[in-house]
């Protein structure tokens, strides 16, 4: 009996299934994980990206100018670096205003990675077996011919 109660003795289909569920289960929590970190390290990037990007367009007329008057204290003006954008940011709304909007990109990172690395995985270990069933295959003929 393994560590999850199973029946380890008996046929090789159960480990099989064993390990297929330990994969796809492996796959899945590695993709999370790594939505989660790629989202929490880059969200603020993309916040201060979409600020110079909405200052921008502001200031061609292409969106409606806010309500505050151009050069106004607390006021982003459309000549702004990133790092000025950056430190403008944190000075008015602090470090928690780098992860407005993070709950929807955060979840939306995880299921796409999940996916993505339980597909690969699910891929990957079908390919191996149908490299080697080949392998076997090739061996038995050989022997045969032999």
């Amino acid at each position: 009996v393994d560590m999850e109660g199973e029946n380890s003795l008996g046929s090789g289909d159960n480990t099989t299934k064993n390990s297929h569920r330990h994969i796809v289960r492996n796959s899945i929590l590695a993709g999370g994980m790594a939505g989660i970190t790629s989202t929490v390290m880059f969200h603020p990037l993309d916040v201060i990206r979409t600020k110079i990007q909405s200052v921008s367009m502001s200031s061609l007329g292409t969106l409606p100018k806010a309500p505050t008057t151009a050069g106004a204290a607390g006021a982003l003006k459309p000549c702004m670096g990133p790092m000025a954008v950056l430190s403008h940011t944190i000075k008015h709304g602090g470090y928690r205003s780098l992860y407005t909007g993070l709950s929807l990109p955060l979840g939306a990172q995880i299921l796409y990675k999940a996916t993505v690395f339980t597909i690969n995985n699910i891929t990957k270990e079908a390919l191996v077996k149908l490299r080697t069933s080949h392998r076997d295959e090739e061996r038995v003929q050989s022997y045969n011919l032999s």
